[in-house]
């Protein structure tokens, strides 16, 4: 099972970065999900790729049967299709360079667990939302940036 998230990115456009005067904002809908997987060696340091963040390929294969259910409406749930390989020659979805384009990472502050080994620090691991109501891994916690 996997959790998605979503909030609006608002960002300036490259005209309001060329003239200050100009209000226009650019904005996009950022999305990702998390799913819960073992981690066996937790990062180092934050900053790092979020270890339960779901890949583009795993976000596309948990979105796409919503679209094809009519559930969600999001070209990009297909947009990464991969065309299947037969001995018939089928039609394939065109992939739109402008849709594939918008797939990106960004840095994503998230409560974080400092976890311990005795008094070495042993890793840091951002907190999962579905285990947010359970018994925390350390008591030391901090807001830390993740990509995702």
């Amino acid at each position: 099972m996997a959790i998605l998230h979503g909030s609006w990115c608002i960002e300036p456009t490259q005209a309001q970065t060329q003239s200050q005067h100009q209000s226009q904002l650019g904005h996009s809908f950022f999305i990702w999900g998390e799913t819960w997987r073992r981690i066996d060696s937790p990062p180092a340091t934050p900053n790092e790729h979020h270890p339960y963040a779901l890949a583009a390929d795993e976000l596309v294969a948990f979105l796409r049967p919503l679209h094809q259910a009519q559930q969600i409406c999001w070209p990009l749930a297909i947009e990464r299709e991969e065309p299947k390989r037969t001995r018939k020659p089928t039609a394939t979805i065109a992939k739109s360079p402008a849709l594939i384009d918008r797939w990106r990472s960004q840095t994503y502050w998230q409560p974080t667990y400092e976890l311990q080994s005795g008094e070495q620090q042993a890793g840091w691991l951002p907190q999962l939302s579905a285990t947010a109501a359970i018994e925390p891994p350390s008591d030391r916690v901090s807001l830390q940036p993740w990509r995702i």
